[in-house]
């Protein structure tokens, strides 16, 4: 005796219905696309695209940022130094924790983080924070001292 004996002689139908066929049979091996090697490319892809990402360097940078720094002179505190000064208001624009923000944001999504000192040759009288986009040393900077040196921005 057959086991379905209702099939007996008769074949199943070869009916092969799918929505998804014609999307497979469409696409084909292509190449990869790789995101450019620049860091405004990296960080849009990396940083900008990603929620998560965003407000994990957001947050650490906030927090260094709103940390209070302050200056100390043979141990004593001096709130009167220039150093101090350009700390809490480092350029006309920013805040000290705002700049500070930008700073430790840059560090984070680029690796590096450029700080540009504006003024005169012996004490600064603003700090920029620049562009992370990779610079080559001229050697010295304007003062001679051998303790800064002259950038130039490009490849």
């Amino acid at each position: 005796m057959p086991k379905f004996p209702w099939r007996v002689g008769r074949a199943a139908p070869e009916i092969k219905d799918s929505r998804v066929g014609p999307l497979i049979a469409v696409t084909g091996a292509g190449r990869p696309l790789w995101t450019p090697r620049d860091y405004a490319s990296l960080a849009a892809e990396g940083f900008g695209k990603n929620d998560v990402a965003y407000r994990c360097v957001r947050m650490i940078a906030e927090a260094a940022g709103s940390a209070p720094l302050v200056v100390f002179v043979d141990g004593v505190r001096n709130d009167a130094h220039p150093v101090a000064r350009l700390m809490a208001k480092p350029n006309p624009e920013q805040s000290g924790p705002e700049w500070l923000e930008g700073v430790y944001g840059a560090l984070q999504t680029a690796g590096n983080a450029y700080v540009e000192a504006v003024g005169d040759e012996i004490r600064p009288g603003m700090w920029w924070r620049r562009a992370p986009s990779p610079t080559a040393s001229r050697g010295p900077g304007r003062a001679g001292c051998g303790c800064c040196t002259s950038t130039r921005a490009g490849p």
